[in-house]
């Protein structure tokens, strides 16, 4: 049944015999004129994600619903719509999403959370009762209005990517580990992200490694730090790292207790090791 001109409709075609062959023609129950339903969709097992960005949702013009259909007893069947909950005029919900294992996540660019159009991304997950629940809302205090976070979204089984209109954002499942000290094996390179130093105050280093010396690339202020365990001595030039975290080459860590010299009467400012401990 077609309410109306540009409803839209999704096309369902399976492989029979190395030909694909026309099973089935998908709508939804509240469909209307415009609606463009299949404009995206999405596929995996028995599950099928379509959206329309722009479905009016109670009162809220454009708020946008993503549908989905599960294929039950040889036919595909309309299962449920999502919808945000804290949707407004415009949200735009649907303007991206992705389907994995059971899971549903949806962006909406256009949501008003940190202004207007800074946009927010969805993760619906299916119950055992059959049910779709919220089970993540992804906010992102970075944002600004017109950012539309959400414009683009992807799902693995441990991160969540949710593109803005200028940014990429890479979300993960469980706390990243983040070392203020690591030099690089592969690189040769030596970064610390904090380091406190007389009369000047916490710095980000960045020092290179010849295979004899480790010279200065480059430094800067890091006025959001305002103490650090890594601290370098100006008037003996002593840079001690309590835990300095080295990843080889295959990405192992292991973990030192590293204490550094500046090596005067040189042009440039380099250091060398004068003691290197273990540390767990």
């Amino acid at each position: 049944f077609d309410p109306g001109v540009e409803s839209g409709a999704i096309f369902v075609y399976k492989q029979i015999d190395n030909q694909w062959q026309f099973v089935s023609r998908l709508g939804s129950t509240n469909r209307e004129t415009a609606d463009h339903l299949g404009e995206k969709v999405s596929l995996q097992g028995d599950l099928i994600a379509a959206s329309i960005k722009h479905k009016d949702v109670d009162d809220n013009l454009r708020g946008g619903t993503v549908y989905l259909y599960k294929y039950e007893q040889g036919q595909w069947l309309e299962d449920t719509a999502l919808i945000a909950h804290d949707s407004n005029m415009g949200a735009n919900f649907g303007s991206g999403f992705t389907l994995l294992d059971k899971q549903v996540l949806v962006g909406a660019n256009k949501i008003q959370a940190n202004g207007f159009n800074s946009g927010q991304a969805y993760l619906f997950e299916q119950n055992s009762q059959q049910q779709w629940d919220l089970i993540h809302q992804q906010e992102n205090i970075d944002l600004k209005a017109h950012d539309q976070f959400g414009l683009s979204v992807a799902l693995g089984e441990e991160a969540m990517l949710v593109a803005s209109k200028d940014s990429i954002y890479a979300f993960q499942s469980e706390a990243i580990d983040s070392y203020p000290a690591i030099f690089y094996a592969q690189s040769n390179s030596l970064q610390l992200d904090a380091v406190s130093v007389e009369g000047m105050g916490i710095l980000s280093v960045g020092l290179a490694f010849d295979g004899e010396w480790l010279s200065l690339l480059y430094y800067h202020s890091n006025p959001e730090q305002s103490q650090s365990d890594t601290q370098f001595a100006v008037k003996t030039g002593l840079l001690t790292i309590p835990r300095l975290a080295v990843q080889a080459a295959t990405g192992e860590l292991s973990f030192y207790r590293v204490v550094l010299q500046q090596v005067s009467g040189d042009t440039e400012i380099r250091f060398k090791i004068v003691s290197l401990q273990i540390s767990e």
